[in-house]
Formats: structure tokens, C-alpha cells, sequence
């Protein structure tokens, strides 16, 4: 196997709203994504698109480099 024969997978947007509803029903107000996981910036754009608030940043504190999701 060759690292330029794999191809990266972006995390279906669909999941992404899924998460983000059975947080929502937690009483939470934001998600992370790791940044060890493929997320486009179509994806991205699309959630600030709908409202979303999409930025890179620290979790809490362990969790470096994420994608936070706020709603």
C-alpha cells in the first residue's frame, strides 16, 4: 500500500447533523470534530451557511487543533 493510493473521505454532512441534534437534545451548544478526521470546507461552509459557527480551536484543553461546531 502507497500513501498516495489512499484517498481521503470527507465526514458526511448528514452525521454531522445528526451529532449536532443529539447534542442539541443534551442541552449542549457545540460539537468537535478531531483533527486526526477529514472535514471539507464544503461542509464547513455549508454549516455557516445555516447558521452554524465553524472555527478551529482547542476543546478543553487535551483536544488540540478540532473543527468547533456553535449553535
Amino acid at each position: 500500500m502507497k500513501a498516495k493510493d489512499l484517498v481521503k473521505k470527507d465526514w458526511p454532512i448528514e452525521e454531522v447533523y445528526k451529532q449536532i441534534e443529539t447534542e442539541n437534545g443534551y442541552g449542549c451548544f457545540k460539537i468537535f470534530i478531531p483533527h486526526n478526521r477529514f472535514f471539507s470546507e464544503k461542509s464547513k461552509l455549508e454549516l455557516m451557511e445555516n447558521g452554524f459557527k465553524v472555527y478551529r480551536g482547542d476543546w478543553d484543553g487535551i483536544m488540540k487543533d478540532v473543527v468547533i461546531i456553535e449553535w
